[in-house]
């Protein structure tokens, strides 16, 4: 799947940029790459149930409301770096520094990497600070010290309703340092420095009147962690673990697209109502909303503008009571919901699956583990238009 990602990138740049296809005779192109993206899916037999049991976990301390991991956290309220943390436990087999962050705020979450742990000397030339979210929420950039490196329109790029997550990576050998949104393989920006600096520790930090939640260390927990594989990539066969109790099911979605994610929740493995369907973004990305059949009536609607993104994966946690056919849906991270709504004849949920809207592409990463503490991968990662709603409802 990985490698029709890929493709399907690499075509639109071709089509675009080399062949100079107009905008117009694009649609079919998507369309018929949507088709073949499909047919691989129903060859690779994309699909598993729903496990019978409760597999919500108890939240632990520092975990925020990552109930899939536990991650370590930090509040931020100044410009000041305050707390340091040594990198020696971040560094890849290659010997380079990864680092996964997730920031929550309303902008300006900053990232220092620098050789001393002293609060001045994050902002002198012998560190880099990487700024996501400056000027309001507007712009992103990385420095050495004071010096501006490089610098990107990002518009939006944090949130204060829900953790949004970046990837850095230095090399310290090259000088070379990337950020990518959580799951890109787009750098959002990059600096090749000529003098490398020996980074040792890494800090956070905002602006004056700002507060920034920080998540980061995130380890999958232990009754995730140990779910098998197999060569189909499914989930069939999970095993159950001894917090198995009760009919609430629970599972965390990322989403990443222009708009219209959607998830549909079923008894049978069919396309076939009575079913719940979650659908997030839609209208043009400003309203999300639960349905209880596939073209019925809204139970429940929210105005979410800007919720989805096509450069970056966002994260929703799904809750299911299925005895009192009660629906929570929040953003990653959050402890409030964004969706909630009771079933009054509660349906016996066994299969989900994901869909998008006529010609909106949206790629889906569900079942995320973490094989190291700092970088995460997605075990099933599935790109779905609305044709695809079709492709069974398994987790």
């Amino acid at each position: 799947m990985k490698t029709i990602l890929r493709i399907n990138y690499i075509l639109q740049k071709f089509y675009s940029t080399i062949l100079k296809v107009p905008p117009h005779k694009m649609l079919k192109i998507e369309r018929i790459k949507s088709l073949l993206i499909i047919i691989s899916l129903f060859a690779s037999n994309c699909f598993c149930e729903l496990p019978d049991a409760n597999i919500t976990s108890e939240k632990e301390n520092g975990a925020a409301n990552f109930t899939h991991e536990t991650c370590q956290l930090e509040t931020v309220s100044s410009k000041e770096f305050r707390t340091f943390y040594p990198v020696e436990n971040w560094f890849n087999r290659n010997g380079v520094i990864e680092l996964l962050v997730r920031f929550m705020g309303i902008a300006d979450g900053h990232i220092a990497l620098t050789a001393n742990n002293t609060t001045d000397n994050p902002r002198s030339v012998s560190s880099y600070v990487i700024s996501l979210g400056a000027y309001n929420n507007k712009v992103s950039e990385i420095r050495r010290g004071h010096i501006l490196e490089h610098k990107t329109n990002t518009p939006g790029i944090l949130s204060e309703h829900q953790y949004r997550g970046f990837l850095v990576r230095y090399n310290p050998r090259t000088g070379g340092i990337d950020v990518f949104p959580e799951g890109s393989d787009i750098p959002l920006l990059h600096l090749d420095d000529p003098n490398p600096l020996m980074i040792k520790y890494f800090a956070f930090s905002t602006w004056d009147n700002r507060v920034v939640q920080v998540a980061f260390n995130c380890k999958a927990k232990d009754a995730y962690s140990s779910l098998p594989l197999n060569d189909a990539d499914d989930m069939s066969g999970q095993r159950k673990t001894s917090s198995e109790v009760g009919e609430v099911v629970e599972f965390l979605v990322r989403l990443k697209g222009v708009s219209d994610g959607h998830i549909a929740l079923s008894e049978n493995a069919a396309e076939a109502d009575p079913l719940y369907l979650i659908v997030l973004g839609s209208y043009a990305n400003t309203v999300s909303e639960i349905r209880r059949s596939k073209w019925g009536a809204n139970m429940v609607q929210a105005k979410t503008p800007d919720i989805m993104s096509d450069q970056q994966f966002r994260g929703f946690l799904i809750k299911l009571d299925r005895k009192n056919g009660e629906l929570l849906v929040y953003h990653e991270g959050s402890e409030i919901p964004l969706l909630h709504w009771v079933d009054p004849l509660p349906l016996h949920v066994q299969y989900l699956s994901f869909a998008a809207y006529d010609t909106v592409v949206v790629q889906v990463a569900f079942n995320c583990k973490i094989p190291s503490q700092n970088v995460i991968s997605s075990r099933a990662l599935l790109t779905t238009t609305e044709r695809e709603i079709a492709v069974k409802f398994g987790y």
